[in-house]
C-alpha cells in the first residue's frame, strides 16, 4: 500500500492528485480541495473515505473507511464498470 502524505501547499496536493489519476488511469474529471479545506470541513466524515459524486450530484462510490481501508484497485474496479 501506498500512503500519500499530507500536503503543505496547494502545488504539493496537484502532485498527489496527478499521480493518482496516473496511477488508476482515471479519465474523468477530478479535483482536490483548497489548501484550506473548505470541502473536507463541510463533508467531513470520519474516518476518511473517497468517493466519487455522479453526475446527478449523488454519491455513485464510497471506499472502505480509510486510509487503510482505500483500495485503489477497488476505485478501479468501478471506474472501469461504471465511468463511460
Amino acid at each position: 500500500m501506498q500512503v500519500i502524505p499530507p500536503t503543505a501547499t496547494v502545488e504539493e496536493r496537484l502532485r498527489n492528485l496527478r499521480q493518482f489519476v496516473k496511477v488508476v488511469g482515471l479519465t474523468i474529471p477530478a479535483g482536490i480541495d483548497s489548501q484550506d479545506d473548505l470541502a473536507k470541513r463541510a463533508y467531513a466524515g470520519w474516518p476518511d473515505r473517497i468517493y466519487v459524486v455522479g453526475a446527478d450530484g449523488k454519491i455513485a462510490f464510497k471506499s472502505a473507511p480509510g486510509p487503510v481501508g482505500f483500495k485503489v484497485p477497488d476505485l478501479a474496479n468501478w471506474l472501469k464498470e461504471n465511468a463511460k
